[in-house]
């Protein structure tokens, strides 16, 4: 496919340097939020905090809630970077169904018809895709070409 000449010039960032520059302004825009919609219920957890220690068990366990948001996100890139955002929103819904299969083996819930029909059709479509995928050789699709950007990360 031919490209407009403002996109062969986006150059290639790795996922760890997207992650880099993409944090900043994730945070700066997602704390005023959460203070707006949080603050009262943050206001009422800090009066029932009473020792130190249970400052540092709140900040560690958000350290390491942290930490296992950026290795989700920074395989979300691989995946992305290896595969294709198909791949990713496959992968997504494989995760969707084992929820669901989860919540019916250990909470006992319940389906009704229409629940029923959108697994069997969300299974199918997965298997679709592997089958598809894999009979071209796993070659995916067809826009992996190289389209002139050079990896700089």
């Amino acid at each position: 496919p031919v490209l407009p000449q403002a996109a062969t010039l986006i150059p290639y960032l790795s996922p760890l340097r997207t992650i880099l520059y993409t944090s900043p302004t994730t945070t700066l825009f997602c704390i005023p939020l959460a203070l707006g919609f949080e603050s009262s219920s943050i206001a009422a957890d800090t009066q029932i905090i009473d020792s130190p220690s249970e400052i540092v068990l709140v900040v560690l366990t958000m350290l390491f809630i942290a930490t296992l948001v950026f290795v989700l996100l920074l395989s979300e890139y691989w995946l992305v970077d290896a595969t294709s955002s198909l791949a990713l929103s496959v992968a997504g819904m494989v995760e969707e169904l084992i929820t669901v299969g989860r919540g019916l083996f250990f909470f006992s819930e319940s389906l009704d018809l229409m629940n029923v029909i959108g697994f069997v059709v969300c299974q199918a479509g997965i298997l679709m895709y592997v089958k598809l995928r894999y009979d071209k050789g796993g070659s995916g699709d067809d826009d992996d070409e190289d389209d002139g950007r050079r990896r700089i990360g």
